[in-house]
């Protein structure tokens, strides 16, 4: 027998139109997370309406569009950027925690590897490893990983490995590179440069 989507419910904002939407990572995906223009909306997913109080997550820094919202794995940290921009925000505490001055292409959370919650990202053609409390990354790539303009990042776990991440990246000409992190990395980031192991500094 066929098989169809049905569209259950739809939501809209007054003056502001959608750019992204996510689900929460918890268990139920209770939550549906909406990027507008300087602002992330929060909505119940099971019949589209506001949670009450405190629904937005705002930034004041980029009067740009955000162009991709994400929850990280501890269902609670939500993860945004614009043209110029990162945005971190606590959800709980309906805070933002920090925000970084970054041209990003994408985001993608990491797997739960039973540390603090993290996310990958693509700027310049390098992959970015943060944690949700830090705007220092603890991992970036070699420089120029595709010689293309890169424009899709998945992430996914080498059960191999423990758990290691491993990326594909797509970039505009239409291939598809995989990548694996060497084991036992570390990065130190200053002002203007970062410094890598086992990379040359």
């Amino acid at each position: 027998s066929a098989k169809f989507w049905v569209c259950q419910r739809t939501l809209s904002k007054p003056t502001l139109f959608p750019r992204c939407v996510c689900f929460s990572t918890d268990d139920a995906g209770s939550l549906v997370l909406v990027g507008h223009s300087q602002l992330v909306s929060l909505w119940r997913s099971d019949d589209l309406q506001s949670p009450g109080d405190n629904a937005e997550l705002t930034q004041y820094m980029d009067d740009g569009e955000l162009k991709s919202v994400c929850m990280l794995s501890d269902a609670r940290t939500v993860v945004a950027h614009s043209d110029k921009y990162l945005f971190v925000w606590d959800l709980i505490h309906h805070v933002l925690t920090w925000c970084a001055e970054l041209t990003v292409s994408c985001i993608v959370p990491l797997p739960n590897r039973g540390k603090a919650a993290g996310f990958a990202l693509l700027a310049a053609n390098r992959i970015l490893e943060f944690t949700a409390e830090s705007n220092a990354p603890y991992f970036v790539s070699p420089p120029k990983l595709t010689t293309a303009d890169a424009c899709r990042l998945l992430v996914l776990q080498d059960q191999q490995h423990g758990n290691q991440p491993r990326y594909a990246i797509m970039d505009t000409a239409g291939e598809v590179d995989v990548y694996t992190p060497p084991q036992g990395k570390f990065c130190l980031c200053t002002s203007g440069w970062c410094c890598c192991a086992p990379f040359a500094c």
